[in-house]
């Protein structure tokens, strides 16, 4: 299939990597891994949109939902799309956490004015 905002290597059986796009709403890259029943997703891109496509692409290819996600950085090509898994569980650092909430009290017009390629995209 093609993605909009990644292409997608699988790695090894059961875990992908969806390696970004220049010029998308990605701009970090992501993977996600079929547990068995469960599938947990690594990071989700810089956009909600780019995160939606993510979710699609881990639940259609392990036929399962997202369970889990863990986010390795607070940077916002590996949060942003977080918004398009607000029902899975969350895991990172305490000091990600803590960062995170510190930095990311998003003013809305300053993120759109500074990514409007990226958003529109």
């Amino acid at each position: 299939m093609n993605y909009t905002y990644f292409n997608l290597d699988q790695a090894a059986d059961s875990i992908y990597a969806a390696i970004s796009k220049d010029g998308t709403g990605s701009l970090g890259n992501a993977g996600f891994a079929d547990l068995g029943g469960e599938t947990v997703v690594f990071d989700t891109f810089l956009t909600p949109a780019a995160g939606e496509q993510l979710r699609k692409a881990a639940e259609a290819l392990t036929d399962n939902k997202v369970k889990y996600v863990v986010n390795s950085q607070w940077h916002g090509d590996h949060v942003y799309g977080n918004q398009a898994f607000e029902d899975a569980v969350f895991f990172g650092t305490e000091k990600l956490r803590h960062v995170f909430w510190e930095k990311h009290s998003i003013d809305v017009e300053k993120v759109q004015a500074g990514f409007s390629g990226y958003l529109n995209s």
